[in-house]
This record gives structure tokens, C-alpha cells and sequence, in this order.
């Protein structure tokens, strides 16, 4: 019989192929796979992105651990190839190859099978479902262009990882809400001439090395 779940790929981790959890970018790509009806290689690559910077955003943490490279063509998961190649080879995936309006082969992947359960989070489903609504009948190019729009692939250097770790930590700190009443009390502290004065250089190396 059948197995209603793809195949665990943690043995890719423990191979080093990959560097987090490697079934929770297996969903996603199936997931996405199945939203969007197909999807080409390109197109997945760069939803995975919008997704994993949506959900950051969102919900202030990583959809999965896939390491996106700044690459010619905007973000590229590292990772997302192989999976892809173990979930067509055990029958979760197909590839049909087809001549774009260019006169471009290309790839198309679908949906061979549907998996009766994902392993995704509440939070990571409505994720995926806001990329799919959003990017599903948007044509390719569309879709690289947002990705290559975004602050951390252009802050990053080309042939380099984008560091979307360092992101998320930018981001829960300015959403931290310590933060922003340090910054507002700052402000009234400011605007009241409430500002600590010191009488001397001795005085305020001995406050700076408290801090």
C-alpha cells in the first residue's frame, strides 16, 4: 500500500546535505506544488523566498531552514533541487518538459500525488496559502523581480547566502515591544530636557562601563 506521507528526508541532514529539517521545505514545495496547480523551477524557488520572508514578517519566525544564495535569477534554495529530485523519484512530484512562448525548454513540475497530511504549522499553512493567493496566476518574471526587490537579497552579495537568520533577528528586534517603549521614553526624555549630563570624562567612562 501506498504511504500517505512522503518519505522522511532527515537522513539528508545527517548527511550534511542540507543543514535544518528537510521535511519542512519537503511541504512546502508540495504544498505550494499543489496550490499553484505547477509551478517551473524558478517560479518555486522564488515563492519559497516571498514565503519564508512573509512568514519572518508575519509571524517572527523561519518557515523552514532552506539557505537561499543571491543568484542571477534572485534567491535560489540551495537545498530545494534535491528535494525535489527524492520527491519526483518516489512518486510525489513529475516533471514534463515543454517549449516556452520564447522558444525556451522548460520544466514544469506538478502534483503526481497528494499527500494525505502535511507536517506544516497552522501559522506556516496560512503562509503558503497568502503566497499562492498572491503569486499563483503572476507570470515568472513578475515574481523574480519582487525577490530581487527585497532588503535582504539586495544587501546581500552576489554568489553569497542570504543571511535571512540575521534578518529575522533584525526584525524581532524592532518588533519587540522593550524596544519601542525604550525609544518612546527616549523621545519624551528628549523632548522634557530630561538627558543625563555628567561633570567629567571620568564620569562618563565609569557610566558607559556599567551599561
Amino acid at each position: 500500500m501506498a504511504s500517505e506521507s512522503p518519505d522522511d528526508l532527515s537522513f539528508l541532514q545527517e548527511l550534511g546535505y542540507v543543514k535544518g529539517d528537510p521535511n519542512l521545505l519537503r511541504d512546502a514545495i508540495l504544498y505550494l506544488t499543489a496550490k499553484c496547480g505547477y509551478v517551473y523551477p524558478v517560479k518555486i524557488a522564488k515563492l519559497l523566498y516571498l514565503a519564508e520572508l512573509e512568514h519572518i514578517n508575519r509571524v517572527g519566525k523561519r518557515l523552514t531552514s532552506a539557505e537561499f544564495i543571491h543568484d542571477k535569477y534572485g534567491p535560489n534554495p540551495r537545498e530545494a533541487g534535491l528535494i525535489v529530485d527524492f520527491l519526483e523519484m518516489n512518486g510525489w512530484l513529475q516533471k514534463e518538459v515543454e517549449a516556452s512562448k520564447r522558444g525556451h525548454l522548460m520544466t514544469k513540475i506538478r502534483i503526481a500525488r497528494s499527500p494525505s497530511r502535511f507536517g506544516l504549522s497552522n501559522d506556516a499553512v496560512a503562509t503558503l496559502n497568502s503566497i499562492a493567493a498572491r503569486w499563483k496566476f503572476r507570470n515568472t518574471d513578475a515574481i523574480v523581480a519582487a525577490s530581487k526587490e527585497t532588503e535582504p537579497f539586495r544587501n546581500t552579495p552576489k554568489g553569497a547566502p542570504i543571511d535571512l537568520d540575521d534578518y529575522l533577528a533584525g526584525r524581532n528586534l524592532l518588533a519587540g515591544k522593550s524596544v519601542r517603549e525604550q525609544v518612546a521614553e527616549s523621545v519624551d526624555d528628549i523632548e522634557h530636557g530630561r538627558i543625563r549630563k555628567f561633570a567629567s570624562k571620568t564620569e562618563v567612562r565609569s557610566y558607559l562601563d556599567s551599561v
